[in-house]
């Protein structure tokens, strides 16, 4: 019993350092880089058209949907529950404007349809 726990340890110290055994000298393969990343341009436009990013940290945040100048938007959005503080309510409202959109898409079809 001793013996054959004494031979499976040594053969199982010797499969781990055969396993640790170092290979060839590793080279590694030379890969050309280019000094600077540059995206080609979409189909149809030049790439002296492409400007940089120019992010404008510094202009002051508002509300969202005022960036767009869309007087429609400016008074649905601050309805959308941006202030509610009842995630009930907030869902009551929400399954209401996509009924509404339901219904308003059901009216266009048919108004459509009625042509």
């Amino acid at each position: 019993m001793r013996r054959s726990l004494v031979l499976a340890s040594l053969a199982f110290a010797s499969a781990a350092l055969h396993g640790c055994a170092v290979g060839p000298n590793y080279k590694r393969p030379s890969a050309p880089t280019p000094p600077a990343f540059k995206e080609d341009a979409p189909p149809g436009q030049r790439p002296e058209d492409w400007k940089p990013a120019e992010p404008r940290d510094a202009v002051p945040r508002g509300p969202w949907w005022e960036v767009f100048g869309d007087p429609e938007r400016i008074h649905v959005c601050p309805d959308c529950g941006l202030r509610t503080r009842s995630w009930e309510v907030a869902y009551d409202k929400l399954r209401n404007m996509v009924e509404g959109t339901k219904l308003a898409e059901q009216a266009l079809s048919t108004a459509g349809a009625a042509t």
